[in-house]
Protein backbone atom coordinates (compact mmCIF):
# COMPACT_ATOMS: atom_id res chain seq x y z
CA UNK A 1 0.00 0.00 0.00
CA UNK A 2 0.92 3.63 -0.09
CA UNK A 3 0.80 4.30 3.76
CA UNK A 4 3.86 5.54 5.61
CA UNK A 5 5.23 3.49 8.42
CA UNK A 6 7.31 4.46 11.50
CA UNK A 7 10.31 6.70 11.06
CA UNK A 8 13.76 5.59 12.16
CA UNK A 9 16.85 7.71 12.38
CA UNK A 10 19.86 6.30 10.67
CA UNK A 11 23.24 7.35 12.07
CA UNK A 12 26.27 7.68 9.99
CA UNK A 13 29.86 7.64 11.08
CA UNK A 14 29.67 11.46 11.25
CA UNK A 15 26.91 11.39 13.85
CA UNK A 16 27.57 10.33 17.44
CA UNK A 17 24.64 8.48 18.95
CA UNK A 18 23.20 10.04 22.14
CA UNK A 19 24.48 8.86 25.52
CA UNK A 20 21.91 6.45 26.76
CA UNK A 21 23.86 5.59 29.90
CA UNK A 22 21.79 6.70 32.88
CA UNK A 23 23.90 5.04 35.49
CA UNK A 24 25.90 7.57 37.57
CA UNK A 25 28.39 7.14 40.35
CA UNK A 26 28.69 9.06 43.58
CA UNK A 27 30.56 12.35 43.71
CA UNK A 28 34.26 12.19 44.31
CA UNK A 29 35.32 14.26 47.30
CA UNK A 30 38.15 16.77 47.20
CA UNK A 31 41.35 16.30 49.12
CA UNK A 32 44.08 18.67 50.20
CA UNK A 33 45.96 17.88 46.97
CA UNK A 34 43.31 17.09 44.33
CA UNK A 35 39.91 18.35 43.22
CA UNK A 36 36.76 16.30 43.50
CA UNK A 37 34.43 15.18 40.70
CA UNK A 38 30.71 15.64 40.11
CA UNK A 39 28.37 12.81 40.88
CA UNK A 40 25.46 11.73 42.97
CA UNK A 41 25.34 12.65 46.65
CA UNK A 42 26.14 9.61 48.76
CA UNK A 43 23.20 8.31 50.76
CA UNK A 44 23.30 9.43 54.43
CA UNK A 45 23.14 6.72 57.03
CA UNK A 46 20.19 6.31 59.37
CA UNK A 47 20.29 8.70 62.34
CA UNK A 48 22.40 11.24 60.44
CA UNK A 49 19.61 13.81 60.09
CA UNK A 50 21.77 16.57 61.56
CA UNK A 51 24.66 16.05 59.12
CA UNK A 52 25.82 18.08 56.16
CA UNK A 53 27.61 16.90 53.02
CA UNK A 54 31.18 18.07 53.26
CA UNK A 55 33.38 18.80 50.23
CA UNK A 56 35.33 15.60 50.85
CA UNK A 57 32.13 13.63 50.01
CA UNK A 58 31.25 12.58 53.57
CA UNK A 59 28.34 13.45 55.83
CA UNK A 60 29.57 15.26 58.93
CA UNK A 61 28.12 16.93 62.07
CA UNK A 62 28.43 20.73 61.89
CA UNK A 63 31.53 21.82 63.81
CA UNK A 64 29.53 24.19 66.08
CA UNK A 65 25.88 23.43 66.74
CA UNK A 66 25.83 25.12 70.15
CA UNK A 67 23.06 27.73 70.17
CA UNK A 68 23.29 28.56 73.87
CA UNK A 69 24.91 31.95 74.46
CA UNK A 70 25.99 33.78 77.60
CA UNK A 71 25.36 37.43 78.44
CA UNK A 72 27.82 39.91 76.99
CA UNK A 73 30.58 41.24 79.21
CA UNK A 74 33.12 44.01 78.79
CA UNK A 75 35.58 41.44 77.44
CA UNK A 76 33.39 38.89 75.63
CA UNK A 77 30.59 39.01 73.07
CA UNK A 78 27.18 37.70 74.06
CA UNK A 79 23.51 38.51 74.46
CA UNK A 80 22.27 41.87 75.71
CA UNK A 81 20.86 41.61 79.22
CA UNK A 82 17.57 43.13 80.34
CA UNK A 83 19.52 45.50 82.60
CA UNK A 84 21.66 46.64 79.68
CA UNK A 85 18.55 47.23 77.57
CA UNK A 86 16.92 49.26 80.35
CA UNK A 87 20.06 51.38 80.66
CA UNK A 88 20.22 51.88 76.90
CA UNK A 89 16.58 52.99 76.80
CA UNK A 90 17.35 55.53 79.51
CA UNK A 91 19.84 57.40 77.34
CA UNK A 92 18.20 60.42 75.72
CA UNK A 93 18.37 60.87 71.97
CA UNK A 94 21.37 63.03 71.06
CA UNK A 95 22.97 62.64 74.50
CA UNK A 96 26.73 63.18 74.64
CA UNK A 97 29.33 61.77 76.95
CA UNK A 98 30.22 64.17 79.79
CA UNK A 99 33.81 64.14 80.99
CA UNK A 100 34.15 64.81 84.73
CA UNK A 101 37.27 66.74 85.73
CA UNK A 102 38.63 66.20 89.22
CA UNK A 103 41.07 69.10 89.27
CA UNK A 104 40.79 72.88 89.42
CA UNK A 105 43.72 73.22 86.99
CA UNK A 106 41.98 71.64 83.96
CA UNK A 107 41.79 73.79 80.82
CA UNK A 108 39.80 71.48 78.52
CA UNK A 109 36.58 73.10 77.35
CA UNK A 110 33.29 71.24 77.75
CA UNK A 111 34.23 69.25 80.85
CA UNK A 112 32.25 69.25 84.10
CA UNK A 113 33.81 69.94 87.49
CA UNK A 114 33.62 67.13 90.01
CA UNK A 115 31.66 67.92 93.17
CA UNK A 116 34.80 67.23 95.20
CA UNK A 117 36.54 70.11 93.43
CA UNK A 118 33.49 72.31 93.93
CA UNK A 119 33.94 71.78 97.67
CA UNK A 120 37.67 72.50 97.34
CA UNK A 121 36.90 75.72 95.45
CA UNK A 122 34.43 76.76 98.13
CA UNK A 123 37.14 76.16 100.72
CA UNK A 124 39.59 78.36 98.81
CA UNK A 125 37.02 81.16 98.60
CA UNK A 126 36.33 80.88 102.32
CA UNK A 127 40.05 81.01 103.06
CA UNK A 128 40.46 84.05 100.81
CA UNK A 129 37.58 85.84 102.48
CA UNK A 130 39.27 85.22 105.81
CA UNK A 131 42.33 87.13 104.61
CA UNK A 132 40.34 90.23 103.63
CA UNK A 133 40.20 92.89 106.36
CA UNK A 134 37.59 95.63 106.63
CA UNK A 135 37.52 98.84 108.62
CA UNK A 136 35.45 102.02 108.89
CA UNK A 137 37.01 105.13 107.31
CA UNK A 138 37.43 108.28 109.41
CA UNK A 139 34.74 110.97 109.22
CA UNK A 140 32.59 108.72 107.07
CA UNK A 141 28.95 107.77 107.37
CA UNK A 142 27.97 104.35 105.97
CA UNK A 143 31.40 103.70 104.45
CA UNK A 144 33.57 100.56 104.45
CA UNK A 145 37.12 99.97 103.16
CA UNK A 146 38.10 96.46 102.00
CA UNK A 147 41.85 95.87 101.90
CA UNK A 148 43.63 93.16 99.86
CA UNK A 149 47.35 93.80 99.50
CA UNK A 150 47.73 97.16 97.71
CA UNK A 151 44.14 97.11 96.46
CA UNK A 152 41.48 99.17 98.18
CA UNK A 153 37.74 98.84 97.57
CA UNK A 154 35.55 101.51 99.16
CA UNK A 155 31.80 100.99 99.49
CA UNK A 156 30.05 104.17 100.60
CA UNK A 157 26.96 106.36 100.61
CA UNK A 158 28.02 109.39 98.56
CA UNK A 159 24.94 111.47 99.33
CA UNK A 160 26.03 114.97 100.47
CA UNK A 161 29.62 113.97 101.37
CA UNK A 162 31.54 115.66 98.51
CA UNK A 163 35.00 116.68 99.76
CA UNK A 164 34.08 115.71 103.33
CA UNK A 165 35.89 112.36 103.49
CA UNK A 166 39.38 111.71 104.89
CA UNK A 167 41.05 108.33 104.42
CA UNK A 168 43.24 106.75 107.10
CA UNK A 169 46.94 107.16 106.38
CA UNK A 170 47.36 103.47 105.55
CA UNK A 171 44.76 103.82 102.78
CA UNK A 172 46.19 106.88 101.03
CA UNK A 173 47.93 106.60 97.62
CA UNK A 174 51.56 107.63 97.13
CA UNK A 175 50.41 110.20 94.55
CA UNK A 176 47.05 111.65 93.59
CA UNK A 177 45.19 108.92 91.72
CA UNK A 178 42.30 109.39 89.31
CA UNK A 179 39.87 106.50 89.34
CA UNK A 180 36.14 105.97 88.87
CA UNK A 181 33.22 105.79 91.22
CA UNK A 182 30.26 103.57 90.33
CA UNK A 183 27.03 104.99 91.70
CA UNK A 184 23.80 103.14 91.07
CA UNK A 185 25.21 101.74 87.81
CA UNK A 186 26.68 105.04 86.53
CA UNK A 187 30.39 105.89 86.46
CA UNK A 188 32.30 109.15 86.90
CA UNK A 189 35.91 110.14 87.55
CA UNK A 190 37.08 111.06 91.04
CA UNK A 191 40.49 111.81 92.52
CA UNK A 192 41.92 109.99 95.53
CA UNK A 193 44.41 112.44 96.97
CA UNK A 194 47.56 111.82 99.00
CA UNK A 195 45.98 113.84 101.79
CA UNK A 196 43.29 111.20 102.12
CA UNK A 197 40.60 113.38 100.59
CA UNK A 198 38.27 112.00 97.95
CA UNK A 199 37.53 114.70 95.40
CA UNK A 200 33.90 114.20 94.29
CA UNK A 201 33.70 117.44 92.31
CA UNK A 202 33.04 115.57 89.06
CA UNK A 203 30.18 113.54 90.48
CA UNK A 204 28.02 116.32 91.86
CA UNK A 205 25.29 115.27 89.47
CA UNK A 206 25.07 111.92 91.27
CA UNK A 207 25.18 113.30 94.82
CA UNK A 208 21.65 113.65 96.12
CA UNK A 209 20.02 114.03 99.47
CA UNK A 210 18.93 110.38 99.38
CA UNK A 211 20.76 107.05 99.37
CA UNK A 212 23.35 106.90 96.55
CA UNK A 213 25.65 103.92 97.18
CA UNK A 214 28.99 104.03 95.36
CA UNK A 215 32.04 101.81 94.84
CA UNK A 216 35.61 103.01 94.37
CA UNK A 217 38.59 100.81 93.49
CA UNK A 218 42.20 102.10 93.64
CA UNK A 219 45.72 101.11 94.71
CA UNK A 220 47.90 102.56 97.43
Amino acid sequence: NNAWGSWYRVYTTADAPPDTNTTYGNMKGATTSSAGAAGLAPAPAAGAANRYLRSDGTWQVPPDNNTTYSDATTTAHGLMTAADKTKLNGIATGANKTTITNTLLATTAGTALDAVQGKALDGKITALNGKLTTTKATLWTNATIIRKGDIRIIILDVANIANKVTLPSSDRPASNMTTVVLINGSAAAIVVKTSGVLDFSNVSGYVTSGNAMGQIVYMV
